[in-house]
C-alpha cells in the first residue's frame, strides 16, 4: 500500500485476523447469515496510526479496507461459488465523534 510501513501493513493484516476477516469463506455464506464485519472493534487497535493526523490515519484505514476488499473478491472469483452473479461487497466508510 502507497504510504504505509512494512509495520503498519503487519498491524492491518493483525486487524484482519483479530476481526476474523481473513476467513474469506465466511463472505461466500448467504448475506442473512452474517453481520456488516468491522476492519476493526475497539479504538485501542488503531494506536500504531497515532502519530499520523487525522486525515492521513483515515486515508490508511480506508486504503487497507479496500486493499482486504479486493482480496475478498480475488477469492470469490477463484472458487466454486453457486452464486457468484448475486455476490455483493461493498465497504462502508462513517465518522468517529460527537454528532455535528
Amino acid at each position: 500500500m502507497e504510504g504505509v510501513t512494512e509495520s503498519e501493513l503487519s498491524n492491518f493484516e493483525q486487524l484482519v485476523h483479530e476481526e476474523g476477516l481473513d476467513d474469506l469463506h465466511a463472505f461466500t455464506r448467504p448475506i442473512e447469515t452474517f453481520d456488516e464485519p468491522p476492519l476493526y472493534s475497539r479504538i485501542s487497535q488503531l494506536a500504531f496510526l497515532g502519530d499520523l493526523g487525522a486525515r492521513e490515519r483515515a486515508g490508511q484505514l480506508i486504503r487497507a479496507a479496500a486493499r482486504h476488499l479486493r482480496r475478498i473478491v480475488d477469492y470469490v472469483e477463484e472458487v466454486e461459488f453457486d452464486t457468484k452473479s448475486d455476490f455483493l461487497c461493498m465497504l462502508a466508510i462513517g465518522r468517529l465523534g460527537t454528532a455535528r
